[in-house]
């Protein structure tokens, strides 16, 4: 979340969310906010070139589904950083803002509190990574789209389709 709205410190070697805003502090690496109506319509995907062409310089071997461009690690940093998705995660409906400070929150529909992780872009390789504590390590993501349609996959994981919002689309104040 934003500096003014959620703070993530350090307490005793645990992490504890201080709440401003619609959000209720948690010791668990979880943060209760109240979910709001989008408001704005989903970000349109960069244009791209008259060629389609789907080669992009990533460090791993990636199969491109057919009628989807891979995503570049810049375009998807830029099209992350300060936004929301909204999307399915093996069937369940969810919302992630991406703090351009590198934190995210996940929340799941209907829940009371998301969790706290932390995102990136490997430059390197272009693929989105994610850390969710407690887990000791970044797993590694391939994003592709079609147009205003985004879609994840990696881990083991099949393709997951999600739409960018505009801005923080988690909580009322937004």
């Amino acid at each position: 979340m934003t500096q003014t709205r959620l703070r993530a410190l350090a307490a005793t070697g645990a992490l504890i969310l201080a709440a401003c805003g619609g959000a209720e502090a948690a010791s668990d690496n979880s943060v209760s906010v109240e979910v709001a109506p989008t408001t704005t319509a989903p970000i349109a995907a960069p244009e791209t070139s008259s060629t389609t062409s789907t080669a992009v310089a990533t460090a791993v071997d990636v199969d491109v589904p057919d009628g989807l461009t891979l995503v570049s690690g810049d375009e998807l940093a830029s099209a992350l950083s300060g936004n929301t998705i909204i999307g399915n995660w093996v069937g369940e409906d969810y919302r992630q803002f991406y703090d351009p400070n590198g934190e995210t929150i996940y929340l799941a529909d209907g829940a009371a509190n998301g969790s706290l992780g932390e995102w990136r872009v490997n430059v390197t390789t272009g693929q989105y990574e994610s850390l969710w504590p407690p887990l000791p390590s970044w797993d590694a993501y391939e994003v592709f789209r079609d147009g205003d349609a985004w879609f994840w996959t990696g881990q083991g994981v099949e393709l997951s389709p999600f739409t960018i919002v505009e801005g923080d689309q988690l909580a009322g104040d937004s």
